[in-house]
């Protein structure tokens, strides 16, 4: 071959390897694209409080599934910016406060002081947000903007107030029936697993329902938990299918 034919084939061989590896299949770029409805989706999400180690997270039109600390991604259940997370959760209203950013030693503006509490918090509820934001990409496939921001300043609030976008709902075991409670602890496996079936249909043919069923379902498998030892995985299974 001519040598210049063969540096040309060479080159064209080369220039055809770096396009390739550079070439973006369209599946690859929508993935990587921000979703356009990705803070509606989270505005539409509904967390609650179920215990020092877990909480339930509810999709609209779906039953509230439990999630242990760690599979939402902290370490365990004595993670500092795990247990921010669970008092702003079982805090009423679910709102929360970093006070002030700075001291002014006898009203002199120009000699600013930085509030290390203010830092503490504010890197507590940081770490939360991005490891509740790793566990929406992971779970629910969500793609979020680069420097997307889970809470947000409240409005009508005191000055400095801040909540999550997503849904704080009043734990579920502060307005729970004792009475079900009670009924629930006293049917041994196989007829709690058989009421916890009975509330899952019900909650599927009308998940508008919401509620009392939803609130009736978590409050048995819990003690299907704590009375049988089921496992996390175990519970998540029985609401989802």
């Amino acid at each position: 071959m001519n040598p210049i034919m063969q540096h040309q084939a060479l080159f064209n061989q080369f220039v055809d390897f770096i396009l390739q590896k550079n070439v973006l299949s369209v599946g690859e770029i929508q993935k990587s694209e921000p979703m356009i409805n990705v803070d509606q989706e989270v505005r539409s999400l509904e967390i609650s409080y179920e215990n020092d180690s877990s909480v339930s997270v509810k999709l609209p039109g779906k039953q509230s599934v439990p999630y242990d600390c760690r599979h939402l991604g902290f370490r365990d259940s004595r993670a500092k910016a795990w247990r921010y997370f669970i008092d702003i959760l079982s805090n009423d209203g679910g709102s929360f406060n970093f006070g002030p950013a700075y001291e002014y030693p006898e009203g002199d503006r120009l000699k600013r002081i930085k509030v290390k509490h203010y830092d503490a918090q504010w890197k507590l509820c940081d770490e939360a947000s991005k490891r509740l934001l790793s566990f929406f990409e992971k779970e629910f496939g969500w793609v979020f903007p680069k420097g997307y921001k889970l809470y947000e300043k409240v409005t009508t609030g005191s000055e400095g107030d801040r909540k999550f976008k997503f849904k704080v709902v009043t734990p579920y075991f502060s307005n729970i029936n004792k009475e079900a409670e009670a009924d629930f602890s006293e049917l041994d496996e196989i007829a709690l697993i058989s009421e916890i079936n009975g509330l899952n249909n019900e909650f599927s043919i009308n998940p508008e329902c919401g509620g009392e069923a939803s609130s009736r379902l978590v409050l048995a498998i819990k003690t299907g938990q704590k009375k049988y030892g089921w496992s996390d995985n175990h519970m998540r299974a029985m609401v989802t299918g």
